[in-house]
């Protein structure tokens, strides 16, 4: 997952967490990001607000597709299908898409799924 380092420094920014180094290096838009893969860092980091967040990367406009026929409506398994087996940086992702924010970095792989859960059946 992509994190971004809001706090903008000359070079970057390094961080050691364990015996794992990260350098938030501008992207070509300017941004410092580096890439996090390990879950507790990742919540480490977003457990800093005011210094990380994780970069949104702005998806293809898609055109709508069909309204489905009653057949077809039957036939959809629910929204929520399948999030157990989803890992927590993928929920994570999810979690994004809906609140279009990342989720408080103590959030647990239940929570994440009950807060999507309960996103998707509001809409």
């Amino acid at each position: 997952m992509k994190i971004q380092c809001t706090l903008l420094r000359k070079g970057g920014t390094h961080v050691e967490i364990g015996r794992k180094k990260y350098h938030f290096a501008p992207d070509a838009n300017g941004l410092h990001v580096s890439d996090v893969e390990d879950e507790d860092h990742i919540a480490r980091f977003l457990g800093i607000p005011e210094a990380y967040r994780v970069v949104v990367e702005k998806a293809a406009v898609k055109e709508p597709a069909p309204a489905p026929t009653p057949d077809e409506e039957q036939e959809q398994e629910p929204a929520d299908n399948g999030l157990e087996e989803l890992d927590k940086i993928a929920l994570t992702k999810r979690y994004i898409e809906l609140y279009n924010e990342p989720p408080s970095g103590s959030l647990t792989k239940p929570r994440l799924i009950e807060a999507i859960r309960e996103k998707a059946a509001r809409q």
